[in-house]
C-alpha cells in the first residue's frame, strides 16, 4: 500500500475512534426512514400485473439440481432401449 494512502487511512481510523469516544462530532450524519414493506409489495404486484415478464426472474421457482439431470443410464436401461431408436 502506498505510504500516502496508508497515512490517510490511519488518520481516518483515529478520527473514527475519537468520534466513538465522543471527543469530536462527526462531519455528517445519515438517517434512514423506516421502509413501508407493504407499500413496496403492493407496487411490485402492480408492476407484475402489467408486465409479468419484468419480474419473472425474481419470482420464478428454482429447479432442483436433480430435476435438471437426466436419469442415469444403467446397464438395464441401456439393454431395454430399442436399438432402432
Amino acid at each position: 500500500m502506498k505510504e500516502e494512502l496508508f497515512t490517510e487511512l490511519l488518520e481516518s481510523v483515529h478520527e473514527g475512534g475519537a468520534i466513538l469516544r465522543a471527543e469530536m462530532s462527526p462531519s455528517r450524519r445519515s438517517t434512514f426512514e423506516k421502509l413501508d414493506v407493504q407499500q413496496i409489495r403492493a407496487n411490485h404486484l402492480q408492476v407484475a400485473a402489467k408486465c409479468p415478464e419484468a419480474v419473472w426472474d425474481v419470482v420464478k421457482p428454482k429447479k432442483k439440481l436433480a430435476d435438471k439431470k437426466s436419469p442415469r443410464k444403467t446397464k438395464k436401461n441401456i439393454s431395454d432401449q430399442d436399438p432402432n431408436g
